[in-house]
C-alpha cells in the first residue's frame, strides 16, 4: 500500500513538474527565481477562477481585486468607513496634525480619499518627535529624563529642552485633542501594490499614525505633570482625561496593533492620574467631580470585532498571497528543509485545494469568536488554551516533510492537503488571541482600579483615613463589592501606614503580593500604593 501511494505522489510530482514548466514563460531562468513573484503573474487569475465565493470559505463574496480575487482591504475599510463622516471622524484630526507623512514616507491620495479629507500640504507645521533638530548625542542624554518626565512632576528649569518641544507642539496637539472628542474613528487600511498593481498583502500594510500617538500621549503627560509642577491642577487634569480619550479613540482602530496601542496609552493617562491624586490630594467637593469625569470616559471595548473582521481577513488575504506565491512557504516560521524537500513542496502546493484552506481557516476562526465572547475571563481563557495548544501541537510538526508525508498517506488528494495546510497556516498566522484577551483583561482592571482610588480617596476626605475594607465604599461610593477580573474574587486591600495597597493578581494569575513590574523583585500584579513610593535615585 505504502509503494502504490508512494507511486502516486511520484506521478504527480511528475505531472505537476510537466505542468509547471508548460505554464512558465521562462523555463530557462534559475530554480530559485521561478519561486518569485513574476513567475507567478497570472496565478492570481487562475486562482480566482476555482474559488467559492461563499461566507463558508472566501467570507467576501461582492468585492473583487482587478485580478477576481477577494478584495479584503475594501471589505475591511468598508466595515468599519460605513458612515463615518469626516467631520465626525478623529482620523482626520489625526492626519491634519501629522501631516502627509507622519512617519517619513508620504501617504497614498487613496489613504485621504478615503478619509475624505484633502492631502494636508507638504510644508505645514506639523506634530515632531521629540528630540527631532537636536544633535543626535544631545538627544540620546535626554532619553532618560524624557521618560521620567510623565512618571513624576518636573520643573522647566530643570529641563528646558522638554518645555520648549511642549511649546513648539501646541497646536497640532490641540488639534488631535479636539478629535479625540469626535464621536467615530476610522482608519483606512491601504495596501502597497507590486509592479502589476496588484495588492501585496494586508500584512504589508503600514500604520503611519501610531508610533506618533505614543507620543502624543507622552506628550499630554509630560505637560500635565509640569502643570502638577507648577500648580495649574485644572490644566493638569485636562491633559490626562485627554490621553484617555486618545487611547480609546486608537483603540477603536481596525486593526489588533491599533487596539493594543490605545490600552497602552490609557495606562500611560491612567498612571498620570494616580500620580495627580498622590500630589494634588484634591478635597472632597473636587473629588467627586473628578470621579464623574472618570466614570463619563468611554472604556475601550473588546477586541472581538478587529479579531472577527480584520484579523480573519487578513489571515483569509495571506493564504490568498501564498497561494499566488506573493507569500513563499518557505518564507514561514518552517523548519529547515532540504533544496528537494523544498522544491517538492512547492509542486505539491500546486495541487492544494485553496478553498479548504481558507474553510478550516474560518473554522478555526469561529472556534475562537465562541471563546472571545464567554462572559467571565477564566472561561475564555481556558476555551482558547485549548485551540491554541492544538495549533502549537500542529506547529511544532511544521516541515515540509510534513506536507509530502499527507500527500503519501492520504493519497495526495488536493483535499487533505488542503485541510493540513488550513492547520498549519493557521498556526502560522493566527495572533496569540488570548495574549489579547489578557491586554483587554488589564485594561478592565486598570480602569477599576483607577475608579477604585478616587473613591478611596473621596472616603479619606471625609472620614480621615481609608477604609479598613473595600466594602465600606459600598453603596454610597461604587455600586457593588469590587472583584478582581482575573479570577473572579475580592480584589487584594489592605491599609499600610497612613496609606494603602490595592492590587489585581494581573496577567500572570498568580499574586506576587503586590508586587509589579517596577519593583524588586520584579511581579506582575497590577497595583495601586498610595502614598506612591519616592522616585529611585540614579546610582
Amino acid at each position: 500500500m505504502k509503494r502504490s501511494h508512494l507511486s502516486l505522489l511520484v506521478v504527480s510530482v511528475v505531472l505537476l513538474g510537466v505542468s509547471v514548466s508548460r505554464s512558465s514563460a521562462q523555463d530557462d531562468k534559475p530554480a530559485k527565481e521561478a519561486t518569485g513573484p513574476r513567475s507567478f503573474k497570472d496565478r492570481g487569475d487562475l486562482l480566482a477562477k476555482t474559488l467559492i465565493f461563499s461566507k463558508e470559505f472566501t467570507r467576501v463574496t461582492d468585492l473583487r481585486t482587478k485580478e477576481g480575487l477577494p478584495d479584503y482591504a475594501a471589505a475591511i475599510n468598508r466595515h468599519f468607513g460605513e458612515g463615518v463622516l469626516p467631520n465626525q471622524n478623529g482620523a482626520v484630526a489625526l492626519y491634519e496634525a501629522f501631516g502627509p507623512a507622519p512617519e517619513g514616507g508620504r501617504l497614498s491620495d487613496e489613504f485621504f480619499e478615503l478619509l475624505g479629507m484633502p492631502v494636508p500640504p507638504a510644508d505645514g507645521k506639523y506634530f515632531q518627535h521629540f528630540g527631532v533638530g537636536l544633535p543626535v548625542e544631545k538627544r540620546r542624554s535626554l532619553n532618560d529624563r524624557y521618560s521620567d518626565s510623565w512618571k513624576q512632576p518636573w520643573a522647566e528649569k530643570d529641563f528646558p529642552e522638554l518645555a520648549q518641544w511642549l511649546r513648539d507642539n501646541e497646536k497640532p496637539v490641540a488639534t488631535i485633542v479636539k478629535g479625540a472628542m469626535r464621536p467615530q474613528y476610522y482608519s483606512p487600511l491601504v495596501p502597497p501594490v507590486d509592479a502589476d498593481g496588484n495588492p501585496r498583502g494586508l500584512v504589508s500594510t503600514l500604520l503611519p499614525g501610531i508610533q506618533q500617538s505614543r507620543s502624543i500621549a507622552w506628550y499630554l503627560v509630560s505637560r500635565a505633570m509640569l502643570n502638577i509642577e507648577n500648580g495649574n491642577v485644572d490644566h493638569a487634569w485636562r491633559d490626562l482625561l485627554a490621553c484617555h480619550r486618545l487611547g480609546e479613540m486608537i483603540g477603536r482602530g481596525p486593526t489588533l496593533i491599533e487596539y493594543l496601542v490605545g490600552t497602552a496609552i490609557t495606562q500611560i493617562a491612567t498612571h498620570g492620574q494616580i500620580v495627580f491624586l498622590d500630589r494634588v490630594q484634591p478635597a472632597a467637593g473636587q473629588l467627586a467631580q473628578y470621579r464623574k469625569d472618570l466614570a463619563a470616559l468611554r472604556p475601550i471595548k473588546s477586541a472581538v470585532d478587529r479579531i472577527m473582521v480584520t484579523e480573519r481577513m487578513m489571515y483569509l488575504d495571506s493564504v490568498l498571497q501564498i497561494a499566488c506565491g506573493r507569500i513563499a512557504m518557505n518564507d514561514l516560521d518552517v523548519s529547515p528543509a532540504s533544496g528537494l524537500e523544498k522544491f517538492a513542496t512547492q509542486l505539491a502546493m500546486l495541487s492544494v485545494d485553496w478553498n479548504i484552506v481558507m474553510r478550516e481557516g474560518n473554522r478555526i476562526y469561529d472556534r475562537f469568536d465562541a471563546a472571545m465572547k464567554l462572559e467571565t475571563y477564566p472561561q475564555r481563557r481556558a476555551a482558547m488554551l485549548v485551540i491554541e495548544q492544538e495549533l502549537q501541537q500542529v506547529k511544532a510538526n511544521i516541515s515540509a516533510k510534513g506536507f509530502l508525508l499527507a500527500a503519501v498517506t492520504e493519497g495526495s488528494s488536493g483535499k487533505a492537503i488542503g485541510k493540513m495546510m488550513g492547520g498549519v497556516l493557521s498556526a502560522l498566522l493566527l495572533p496569540a488571541l488570548s495574549a489579547v484577551d489578557k491586554a483587554h483583561n488589564r485594561s478592565v482592571q486598570n480602569r477599576e482600579n483607577l475608579l477604585l482610588a478616587y473613591a478611596l480617596a473621596d472616603w479619606k476626605a471625609l472620614h480621615d483615613s481609608y477604609p479598613e475594607k473595600l466594602g465600606e465604599l459600598v453603596p454610597d461610593l461604587v455600586s457593588k463589592p469590587p472583584t478582581d477580573a482575573f479570577t473572579g474574587k475580592p480584589l487584594t486591600y489592605h491599609r499600610e501606614g497612613d496609606g494603602f495597597v490595592l492590587y489585581s493578581v494581573g496577567l500572570n494569575d498568580e499574586d506576587d503580593n503586590g508586587r509589579s513590574y517596577d519593583d524588586d523583585p520584579k511581579g506582575d500584579d497590577l497595583v495601586v500604593r498610595l502614598p506612591l513610593p519616592a522616585p529611585k535615585k540614579d546610582e
